[in-house]
């Protein structure tokens, strides 16, 4: 892997008092999620794994933190709200989103929810694949459909050579 070519990303995760104390990228190896993962906060929000709300989310925090991602250059955000796919009626990473969408429109913005059918440890470099293709795939296209996994493939990415 070619480390020089990888591209930062910030991280909101959405999740009240809970999981501060799980780094995203755990399982990478350090020197990686330090490389990539420049930026982590932890805001206001989450969803029980019953479906039950943590706690809502706090817009102007989340404000406050595009503003600290934006100074430090980062144009990749990633939104992970704890048990995102058990929410259905708050839609918290949606407008957490929409939010981060108004204040910050230059940066690019994934969700969890997207890609959250695979599996945990699968997830988090989906997470970041997306973000990072998500900025480079707008300059040309390989046009080979399988070259992404089927959930980027529904998104219109295309992998970049």
């Amino acid at each position: 892997m070619d480390r020089n070519r990888l591209a930062p990303i910030a991280i909101l995760r959405l999740c009240g008092p809970f999981s501060k104390d799980i780094p995203p990228g755990i399982d990478w190896p350090e020197d990686l999620r330090k490389l990539i993962c420049v930026y982590v906060a932890y805001l206001n929000g989450g969803i029980e794994v019953d479906g039950s709300l943590i706690g809502d989310i706090d817009e102007a925090q989340i404000i406050e933190h595009c503003r600290i991602i934006k100074s430090k250059g980062v144009k990749s955000i990633v939104i992970n709200g704890v048990f995102a796919p058990s929410d259905f009626e708050k839609r918290q990473e949606e407008r957490a989103r929409d939010i981060v969408n108004k204040n910050y429109p230059e940066a690019d913005v994934v969700i969890s929810k997207e890609g959250a059918k695979l599996r945990l440890e699968k997830l988090s470099i989906l997470i970041y694949l997306h973000s990072r293709e998500s900025r480079v795939s707008r300059t040309r296209k390989c046009g080979n459909p399988q070259c992404l996994h089927p959930c980027l493939r529904a998104k219109n990415y295309h992998v970049v050579s």
